[in-house]
C-alpha cells in the first residue's frame, strides 16, 4: 500500500503543477490552429470543405506553413473537447494536454 502512495503523490503533484502553468492565452504560430480547425470540421461534418479550403490556402501561400491536413488522430480526440468546451475556449481545450500528461505518468 505504501509503495503505491508515493507514485500517486508524485503524479498528483505533477498534475497540480502542470495545471498551475496553464494560461488563458495562446500563440497561434504553431500547428494548434490547424488541429483545432480540423477538429471543428469533424464536429460539423465538413471535413471535405476543410480539406478544400486548407489545400487552397497552402498552395497559394508564399511560404510553406504545413501540410494540407495533419493526421486525423489528435483532431478526433480533440473534437470531443470542442463539443464540450466550444471551439474557442482555449483554457478548456488546453486541459486535454493535462489529461494525457496524467495518463502518461500513470502508465
Amino acid at each position: 500500500m505504501k509503495k503505491s502512495l508515493i507514485p500517486l503523490g508524485i503524479i498528483l503533484l505533477s498534475v497540480a503543477l502542470a495545471y498551475c502553468l496553464l494560461t488563458y492565452d495562446h500563440d497561434w504560430g504553431d500547428d494548434w490552429a490547424a488541429y483545432l480547425m480540423q477538429s471543428i470540421a469533424i464536429t460539423k461534418g465538413a471535413t471535405q470543405e476543410f480539406l478544400a479550403r486548407n489545400t487552397f490556402t497552402m498552395r497559394e501561400s508564399t511560404r510553406f506553413f504545413g501540410p494540407d491536413a495533419y493526421p486525423w488522430g489528435f483532431p478526433v480526440l480533440l473534437s470531443s473537447f470542442v463539443l464540450a468546451c466550444g471551439p474557442l475556449n482555449i483554457f478548456c481545450l488546453k486541459f486535454v494536454n493535462l489529461i494525457f500528461f496524467a495518463l502518461f505518468l500513470w502508465g
